[in-house]
Formats: structure tokens, C-alpha cells, sequence
């Protein structure tokens, strides 16, 4: 499984602590917010259960259908080779229609870290790179060519782009790279090996105000996402979804069709709205909590909150 990391954003309302440099990079208590990230997911694929077949309840597999390119959007593309050694860089020898049985241990293995950013951080994510642990998968950073917020592809078109670059196949791991989390990412690996399916973490939000602001989730009792809503002012549901999703193969195809009716989209969330109206993607009900660091008061804010999740 490739993991790609969405870092293309410009953080304006962050300029007077990044000084233009990437949010992801900022540091939050000794670590930058894109390493603790990284160390978790990490940390959660080497941790998950490696079970047998018969360990794992049966469910719905992908489609196998393929992956797709968008073919319209590479002017102002720039790749870095790989960051690493000792592994193919060739899309780990599965195709992009491949999908995983039930139980395929390898399904929740990182084998390569990407990262999609813009051309004004790339040299900066090449430098991040290099300071990674020499046992890490290998690094590869895509810059998307926007310069400011006037030319930014918004994060749909970013994934878009990354798929048609990287061709990393499915399933794809995909985070964004500017949150905090107190959750245990082996039980979100794991529930995708046991089933294989487009699976995005969802959190149970009692709080309107916030549900306003995030990308809320109405759920059937098997956790299907029937209904999904970017910052709605009536939600429909509790379940909140943070930006970390798995993409099967049949959800990949969609988003060629996707971009073509909303060619503007930014939010993620929006394309995971048009998989659940398509009956593609589930939810993962996390037990934990996430802590967005937006605004320079939320910045000032996570250390306090990174040591109470670890007190």
C-alpha cells in the first residue's frame, strides 16, 4: 500500500508563525506536525495483526476496477526521485486494478511515502525528506505547480494528479498532512485487511458548532456511508470524518467523473460524498480524537494537548 500525503495548501491564516514556509512542517512541541503524523501511520501499519483468512469476518471486496488518469492536469508537474534504497519503485508490482483478499497481509504495509505539495514548498518537502529515518519506506514529492492560492488545484485535484504521477494502484492510503490524532491507526489498518473496501475514519462529534465545521457522515448499521456533507449548517448526523481515507480501486475510477461535474472541488470530503452516493465507501468508527491546528490560537493550543493525549 502507498500512502500519499496532501501538503499543497498555503496556510494563510498561518503566515505570521510558518513565515510562507508549509503547515505540515511547522513544529508542535520538538516535532513537526507532518512526523508525528507519519510516525503514526507508520507505527499503526507495523503494529496491525497480521491475521489468517479465517480470522476475518467476510465482507465486500473492491471492484477491480482500475485506477484513472487524468490526463488534462500535468502542466507544472515535478517529481523527485525516490528518497531510499533496497526497494522497486515500480507501483510494488501490483496493478492499479488489483485488489487485495481478505486477510492479503500485505494490504496494510506502507511500502512508499508521496506527498503532493505546491511549487512554492517543494524544495522545502525535498529537504524533509532526507531527515527521515534511514528504515523508512522510500519518499517521492510531487509539486502540482501552484504558486498561491489564485492557481491552487484544491485537494481533489491534487490526489488526481498524484494518481496520474505516481500511479501507486490500490488501495491508496491518503492523509492530509496538518492534524494531530489520539487514536490507535493499527485498528483502521486492520479493519481494511479484514475487509477490503474504500474505508474513511469517522468519530462521533456531540458538538453542533464543530459538526458545522467538519465534514459530517450519516452511517447505516454496518457503517456504509449513506450520506456525506462538507461543513453543512444542518447536519444530518454525529459522525465526523478526519482527512485519512483508504481508496480502493473502484473508488479511484470515480474520480476522473467526479472532476468533471465539480472540476473546482477542494475538500475531500466532497468526493467522498459522491462514493457514498455511489454505495463505494465505509466508515471506520474511531475511538479516539483529532486536533486540527488551523489558526495561529489552535497552534498555541497543541502542546498542551499533545501532552494531556500522552499523560
Amino acid at each position: 500500500m502507498k500512502l500519499l500525503l496532501l501538503c499543497a495548501g498555503f496556510a494563510t491564516r498561518l503566515e505570521a508563525i510558518t513565515h510562507g514556509g508549509p503547515k505540515p512542517l511547522l513544529e508542535i512541541a520538538g516535532r513537526s506536525l507532518l512526523d508525528r503524523l507519519l510516525d503514526d501511520l507508520l507505527g499503526g501499519a507495523a503494529a496491525a495483526p497480521r491475521r489468517d483468512r479465517d480470522e476475518c469476518s467476510a465482507g465486500e471486496g473492491c471492484s477491480g476496477r482500475g485506477t484513472p488518469r487524468d490526463k488534462a492536469r500535468t502542466a507544472g508537474e515535478r517529481a523527485s526521485p525516490s528518497v531510499g534504497e533496497g526497494r522497486e519503485q515500480d507501483g510494488g508490482g501490483k496493478g492499479a486494478g488489483a485488489s487485495p483478499g481478505v486477510g492479503d497481509v500485505r494490504a496494510g504495509e506502507i511500502d512508499e511515502i508521496l506527498v503532493v505539495t505546491n511549487a512554492r514548498h517543494f524544495a522545502a518537502y525535498e529537504a524533509w525528506a532526507t531527515t527521515r529515518p534511514v528504515d523508512d519506506p522510500p519518499r517521492r514529492i510531487l509539486d502540482d505547480g501552484a504558486t498561491g492560492n489564485a492557481n491552487r488545484l484544491g485537494a481533489v485535484r491534487d490526489l488526481a494528479l498524484a494518481v496520474e504521477a505516481f500511479r501507486p494502484g490500490a488501495p491508496l492510503l491518503v492523509a492530509a498532512g496538518d492534524n494531530l490524532f489520539r487514536f490507535d491507526f493499527a485498528e483502521f489498518l486492520d479493519d481494511y485487511r479484514c475487509r477490503p473496501r474504500s474505508l474513511v475514519l469517522a468519530m462521533r462529534e456531540r458538538d453542533l458548532a464543530r459538526r458545522r465545521r467538519s465534514g459530517v457522515a450519516r452511517l447505516d448499521d454496518e457503517g456504509r456511508i449513506l450520506e456525506f456533507e462538507e461543513k453543512p449548517p444542518h447536519p444530518r448526523g454525529e459522525w465526523v470524518c478526519p482527512p485519512v481515507y483508504i481508496f480502493a480501486a473502484d473508488a479511484l475510477a470515480e474520480l476522473p467523473a467526479f472532476l468533471n461535474v465539480a472540476p473546482d472541488t477542494d475538500a475531500p470530503g466532497n468526493f467522498v460524498g459522491w462514493l457514498a452516493r455511489r454505495g463505494l465507501v465505509w466508515a471506520h468508527r474511531m475511538a479516539g480524537e483529532r486536533f486540527d491546528v488551523g489558526t495561529p490560537e489552535s497552534w498555541a493550543a497543541a502542546p498542551a494537548w499533545l501532552a494531556r493525549s500522552h499523560a
